[in-house]
């Protein structure tokens, strides 16, 4: 990209590549607008929008000025990877699934009569329990039959959906989950 100023391509692979801010894209697809949908593969592969930047700063722009950019949204959790911008924080998603998965005695995919696919990652599947206020009790491994204290397993599900927050900002530190794994485990031991 030259002629783009250094303080413009963020963190990369290459000079030629700017990395942009979750936000930023956004605003360049109007919020993932259906009208930007360019194209749509199997599950898992993501969905490709048509947005828009501004020529010489690249910050996003309305629609039909500046430069069309095709940006490829994909699965959660798998968005870190593609630019190999690999932190802890991406370890502490992992660390929620594992975490999900305990509890829950699932694996990372479910059959599911609502997706289109059939399918539907655990992640989603508990933060839509959580966010519809249903008891934590439906995502927990049902062969347990209730012999788990509750608040414990509360703290657990708080701590996992912490944990595989949407941007990597909003995950806790390894310290955090460590002190928090501690405080469940000397509570509820």
């Amino acid at each position: 990209m030259e002629g783009v100023p250094a303080h413009f391509h963020g963190p990369s692979l290459s000079p030629s590549l700017k990395v942009f801010e979750f936000l930023d894209l956004e605003k360049a697809t109007r919020n993932f607008s259906p009208d930007s949908l360019l194209e749509r593969r199997g599950p898992g592969s993501g969905v490709v929008f048509l947005g828009w930047v501004e020529k010489n700063s690249l910050a996003p722009s309305k629609q039909g000025v500046g430069i069309a950019v095709a940006i490829k949204k994909v699965p959660r959790g798998h968005a870190e990877w593609i630019v190999s911008y690999l932190t802890t924080k991406v370890d502490i998603y992992s660390l929620g699934v594992v975490v999900l998965q305990s509890i829950s005695g699932r694996g990372p995919y479910e059959n599911s009569e609502l997706e289109e696919h059939g399918r539907v990652h655990l992640t989603e599947w508990a933060m839509s329990i959580q966010s519809d206020g249903r008891s934590v009790k439906e995502i927990m491994d049902p062969r347990l039959k209730d012999n788990y204290p509750s608040q414990g397993a509360s703290e657990c599900l708080s701590l996992a959906l912490r944990c595989i927050a949407m941007q990597l900002k909003d995950r806790p530190s390894s310290e955090e989950v460590l002190q928090s794994l501690e405080q469940i485990y000397a509570l509820y031991k």
